[in-house]
């Protein structure tokens, strides 16, 4: 097969430099490696898929002292009747997979800290029916996971509606639609055009911004955790085994933590280069504190609950301490996406799409990162603290979310401000310290401060601060 991209998953690509073709003509030859997934062709003439493979669930990436890279079993006390759900959090750790009781025959017992075996046949419905005495649906309103309910009693009331929302007729899924403007998330926003600057003061609109250049960030102007946890992972012991401080306490996690957001009783968390959403359970001091919020090892895109959303590798999270809501920059699959959670390691926590264009997703199953309405590789999610937005980066600038209407807006383009940073990236949060200007915190301890240049509205119309209705 001649080709001119990728080769396919699980093939070597050869070259025919005479005739300037690529060609996928041999198999890899350790597509058979024990626990490995093979994911994408291997290089150019390369003998070997080796850098192009995850290991599968239970298996850690291992490194042997002669230099080959293999898939070796995770060990643990986990009890009878469990399974694992993740790969190896941390490279050469076989300790630090994930595991779940078997949800179709078991139930954890927290009190005997065992899988408790649950006296049933084994179900076979699809999310939202049950199978027993015959396939039916749990009805509107009303929904079941895959593979866990036999009878009208195993299926489970879906999240209460928000106002001017309504069910969605013959869907068994939960899905919703708003009876009154756009829904967008988990909330209905109405029709109005917002402006890209959250301090912008009621009455006016924003015709522009000034830099004022380079100050020197107080210690009182830098962003600060909503709280007194503060996550740094760090390597812990002999082994590849990492540990976050927690009011001064060492607390030993699975893998190295690339973002995270704490709420009452939890702190979600994102491992780094994984396709889901963790969370740490600090009132749990037995092996489930950790488990999946949201998400599963398979990389990809799809809205839906908890064991059926997909995600890309490089997640970035953001939330407030008693909120339901977590936000997700989800950077591979170029979209900003909402969770809603339920109860951490539930079946109703569902994660939405907000912004970012998803139509290719329907055709080719890959993102769409450029073109209109489109998000250039987003990364970064902070809360803009001294307002209700959040403030996130791509290629092209930076933009602000508003975590209300969940309206999504550009705060400047990247060429606005090369003459004071070199790259988008060495921002690292923003603040409103009042309500006329912003300021960019960078990385080297420095800031720019950004001011709204702004005219009153004309007869007629009004704003609300940082939005104006058409």
């Amino acid at each position: 097969m001649y080709v001119t991209g990728e080769c396919p998953a699980g093939t070597i690509t050869t070259c025919n430099t005479a005739y300037g073709y690529a060609s996928c003509d041999q198999e890899c030859q350790n597509t058979m490696m024990p626990g490995a997934m093979i994911n994408r062709g291997g290089y150019v003439r390369s003998t070997s898929c080796g850098p192009y493979f995850d290991c599968d669930a239970g298996f850690y990436t291992s490194y042997s002292p002669s230099g080959i890279v293999s898939c070796q079993a995770c060990v643990s006390n986990r009890p009878s009747d469990s399974i694992w759900v993740t790969s190896g959090l941390s490279f050469n750790d076989e300790t630090s997979c994930l595991w779940e009781c078997v949800k179709q025959r078991s139930r954890w017992n927290g009190t005997t800290g065992k899988c408790m075996i649950l006296n049933r046949p084994t179900p076979t419905n699809q999310p939202g029916f049950y199978s027993l005495p015959s396939i039916s649906s749990c009805g509107i309103g009303w929904t079941s996971e895959r593979v866990n309910a036999i009878t009208q009693d195993d299926c489970v009331p879906c999240p209460r509606l928000i106002p001017g929302a309504q069910w969605v007729m013959n869907n068994f899924i939960c899905e919703w639609e708003c009876t009154t403007g756009k829904r967008i998330g988990g909330v209905c926003s109405q029709e109005i055009e917002e402006m890209a600057f959250p301090w912008q003061s009621a009455g006016h609109f924003k015709i522009g911004i000034q830099i004022k250049g380079h100050i020197i960030t107080s210690q009182s102007q830098r962003p600060k955790p909503p709280t007194n946890i503060s996550i740094t992972t760090r390597m812990y012991g002999r082994y590849n085994r990492y540990s976050i401080q927690i009011n001064q306490t060492n607390v030993i996690v699975p893998g190295p933590i690339c973002s995270y957001s704490v709420a009452s009783g939890y702190i979600y968390v994102v491992f780094c280069n994984h396709s889901f959403i963790g969370y740490i359970n600090m009132r749990d001091k037995t092996q489930q504190r950790f488990g999946i919020l949201i998400g599963n090892t398979t990389r990809g895109w799809h809205d839906g609950f908890r064991t059926e959303a997909l995600f890309q590798s490089e997640l970035y999270i953001s939330g407030e301490m008693d909120s339901n809501i977590l936000f997700v920059i989800d950077r591979w699959n170029c979209i900003l996406r909402e969770v809603t959670i339920s109860t951490p390691g539930g079946y109703l926590t569902r994660v939405d799409t907000i912004y970012g264009n998803t139509e290719r997703f329907l055709i080719t199953n890959t993102p769409k990162c450029y073109g209109t309405g489109s998000l250039k590789y987003p990364r970064q999610l902070w809360p803009m603290y001294g307002s209700k937005h959040l403030c996130f980066v791509d290629d092209d600038g930076m933009y602000t979310l508003n975590g209300q209407t969940r309206r999504v807006t550009i705060m400047f383009w990247k060429t606005d401000i090369l003459s004071y940073i070199s790259n988008v990236d060495d921002i690292n949060g923003c603040i409103v310290p009042d309500t006329s200007s912003v300021i960019l915190s960078l990385s080297n301890g420095s800031g720019i401060e950004l001011v709204a240049s702004s005219m009153p509205c004309i007869d007629d119309y009004t704003s609300l601060s940082g939005e104006k209705y058409r």
